[in-house]
């Protein structure tokens, strides 16, 4: 089971049906990649058209009972299908954030994992009635096909942001305060939060990098595209730690609030993130929904799927 959260932006689902992933043998291993992918396309298109119908029903019912959904649009994420159908019938109405007309989503990349999961990326715009638009971003999803339909499993979709978006929360706000990370079993997890955090200490984005498998994706809200490979990945530590970035000389925390194991090589968590100035003071925050690969009794990550909150 998933563990608790709540939040979410928008979401990409299935209604196609495909073969199934498990039972691709390595000579047909490509032809299984291309068809994740375009089935994934394929639900894009269909979830796009409930949306479109502001059919909140019919949206929930493309993910898992137990699915989580992390956006950062709320404080943390929705955990399950009552909780998302709830989101997405606020959204939807005259008051609700998210009552716009128009969504388009484009899928970038989809990667079967085997026993019917695949993880896929790709970005996200909305807009309102007349054209304009409201919200973007990318995503990073999770998902799974079983009895020929994909559902969603962890779907993590971010805001983009900028060099001047606000990420500062304004003088008296609480939205994170008692938020406690949860209690698990996880050594794996647990091990590479403590050497991710201690990296970020030591600005050291080599050593961040090797905390990423080598096919990677880093899907995250402060970089314009998705970064693929250690390379990219690292790349954009050495950025991100830079005398110009906002986020030099800087420390991370990290908060797993859900943990899921999907197989014997990967699982996924969810959680949210602090960056702190050399004072220890907040100046940024928010959520991820990440996946992981065990490699050689090591948990790397495979896909980073992050956001931050951005303050009017």
């Amino acid at each position: 089971m998933i563990m608790k959260m709540r939040s979410c932006l928008f979401s990409l689902l299935g209604l196609f049906v495909l073969l199934t992933l498990s039972s691709c043998t390595a000579k047909s291993s490509s032809v299984g990649v291309n068809i994740t992918l375009e089935a994934t396309r394929a639900h894009a298109e269909q979830f796009k058209d409930a949306w479109g119908q502001q059919n909140a029903v019919l949206l929930a019912a493309e993910y898992e009972a137990d699915a989580v959904s992390v956006g950062n649009v709320d404080r943390i994420p929705l955990e399950g299908r009552q909780e998302i159908e709830a989101y997405f019938k606020s959204a939807f109405s005259q008051q609700g954030p998210d009552s716009y007309v128009r969504l388009d989503v484009e899928v970038a990349d989809a990667t079967p994992m085997g026993g019917g999961y695949l993880f896929a990326d790709g970005t996200y715009v909305i807009s309102g009635s007349t054209g304009e638009v409201v919200k973007s971003g990318k995503w990073g999803n999770v998902s799974r096909i079983q009895n020929g339909k994909m559902r969603l499993v962890q779907e993590s979709a971010h805001t983009g942001i900028s060099a001047d978006s606000n990420l500062f929360a304004p003088e008296g706000d609480t939205g994170l305060a008692g938020v406690e990370p949860v209690e698990f079993d996880q050594p794996l997890l647990e091990a590479f939060m403590a050497r991710f955090e201690e990296a970020w200490k030591n600005q050291d984005a080599a050593a961040l990098a090797g905390e990423f498998t080598e096919d990677a994706i880093r899907v995250v809200s402060s970089q314009p595209v998705t970064l693929r490979g250690r390379a990219a990945i690292e790349k954009s530590f050495e950025d991100n730690f830079s005398a110009e970035s906002r986020f030099g000389a800087t420390t991370i925390d990290t908060f797993v609030l859900g943990y899921q194991s999907i197989d014997a090589e990967h699982f996924i968590a969810n959680g949210i993130w602090k960056i702190k100035d050399p004072s220890g003071a907040v100046i940024a925050q928010g959520q991820w929904g990440n996946l992981w690969r065990i490699e050689d009794g090591v948990a790397r990550m495979r896909m980073e799927s992050a956001g931050a909150f951005i303050f009017e």
